[in-house]
């Protein structure tokens, strides 16, 4: 088992992706230039489009070696070989050798190879590159680690600061353009802290689809307190963590259910339509922008939400795509979640059906987005405290808020007449059913 850290930047390939060609620079036209084959740019310098932000040139790694004798000393030297199942790779932004001597690696992005094996034009190869055939080797999984130094910085050359491509802060997957890899353990360290007009400009990116059959975890870790660093995930998790910045969910599958846990002071977060996780506890300090849950989980998503600042709306459901997904539980204000913070959680709801809504405490509302089609359901449920407010935002017209859905639904019990406030639409319409039992809040 090896670790590997990477340093990218490599400039001297000739091969496949790079472009190069032996004539066609110089004033007569016979000295060597590369073309990338992404955007048409040239140079002749050397292979500055592919080869440094290639997996699978072993110039872009070094390999750490242990000192004699110095626990977590180590050298960085040259390697022959590849990462390979069983490893752990690094990535930061420079690193120290056993004797002292500090590299700068600018924290040079890594965008083309690992799984994929062939950089540009994936074949569907699930081997990691380098072709390894011993036992386990080949389709193991590798750990990673991106470390609190690995951030965008100045390079007059490379682009920096990115593990895989994304769109930015946004969560646009339309330029999603990932890291395939197999890992069972991922580690994100961010430190980040400069925004500038809502995006860090110093801020990591790391975008990644997880092949690994196994049970999987991702992790962020906030060093910052207002961290800014931006995850797309895709692929196979079981646990994913999010402690700041923004992150994003796409294609997500699991064996055991999947969880999400959003805690700290969080910019965004979001799980789309193709997501499939069950349990979504969310109990940050802050959500600073928004957070959107989908929820698909055949139907028994659960969704649990603490107090938190900011009022940032989490919005619940879907949005103008003729579905309604169905959240077993949706808990607002849910009790044991971070301690000590004060808030109201601010719940926007779109089309979806509440079997149980548990609200401790909140402001509960229509989303702006809904349109005529769009139904929010709750089937059953208690109010202890907050507001629920089924008019539509902007339309007048809107009246697709039900409370109750079927004969043998109760509806939602109010349990403090003095702390609930429930408005209707124009013309809602309430039926109470048999009154349910004054002891006890558990549905």
């Amino acid at each position: 088992m090896a670790i590997y850290q990477w340093v990218g930047g490599y400039t001297g390939f000739t091969g496949s992706g790079s472009g190069y060609s032996p004539t066609g620079a110089g004033a007569s036209g016979d000295q060597p230039y590369w073309t990338s084959v992404i955007s048409g740019a040239t140079s002749v310098i050397g292979d500055i489009f592919y080869a440094p932000y290639a997996w699978n040139m072993t110039q872009n790694w070094r390999k750490a070696i242990t000192t004699t004798g110095q626990v977590g000393n180590y050298q960085y030297v040259t390697t022959s070989a590849l990462p390979k199942g069983g490893d752990t790779v690094w990535f930061s932004g420079g690193f120290t050798s056993g004797t002292g001597s500090y590299t700068n690696t600018y924290s040079v992005s890594c965008y083309y190879g690992g799984m994929s094996g062939d950089g540009l034009t994936a074949s569907g190869s699930t081997a990691w590159s380098g072709g390894y055939t011993a036992s386990g080797d080949m389709f193991g999984n590798i750990t990673f680690v991106v470390k609190n130094t690995f951030a965008p910085t100045y390079h007059p050359v490379f682009e920096t600061g990115s593990v895989g491509v994304a769109g930015g802060n946004g969560g646009d997957f339309s330029v999603f353009a990932p890291l395939n890899i197999r890992t069972t353990s991922f580690s994100f360290i961010d430190s980040s802290t400069v925004s500038v007009t809502g995006f860090a400009v110093d801020a990591p990116t790391v975008a990644i689809n997880n092949i690994s059959t196994g049970s999987s975890n991702f992790q962020t870790t906030n060093l910052s307190g207002i961290a800014c660093g931006v995850v797309y995930l895709q692929g196979n998790w079981e646990w994913i963590y999010q402690r700041g910045g923004y992150m994003f969910l796409s294609d997500i599958t699991n064996t055991y259910g999947g969880n999400l846990l959003v805690q700290g002071n969080v910019k965004r977060f979001s799980a789309n339509a193709t997501t499939s996780i069950e349990n979504y506890s969310v109990y940050p300090i802050t959500i600073q922008n928004d957070g959107y849950i989908y929820g698909n989980y055949g139907g028994n998503a659960k969704v649990y939400i603490g107090t938190y600042g900011q009022n940032a709306p989490i919005t619940i459901g879907s949005l103008n795509d003729g579905t309604t997904p169905t959240f077993t539980v949706l808990e607002v204000g849910t009790i044991g979640g971070t301690a000590g913070i004060t808030g109201s959680p601010n719940i926007k709801l779109a089309s979806c059906q509440i079997d149980v809504m548990k609200c401790n405490s909140g402001n509960i509302g229509v989303s702006p987005l809904n349109s005529g089609a769009d139904y929010p359901i709750i089937r059953d449920g208690y109010m202890r405290q907050g507001t629920l407010d089924m008019a539509h935002p902007t339309d007048p017209n809107w009246q697709q808020f039900l409370l109750g859905f079927s004969p043998s639904d109760n509806g939602l019990r109010i349990d403090d007449p003095d702390a609930v406030t429930i408005k209707g639409y124009i013309g809602t319409s309430f039926k109470t059913g048999s009154p349910e039992s004054l002891t006890g809040y558990n549905v």
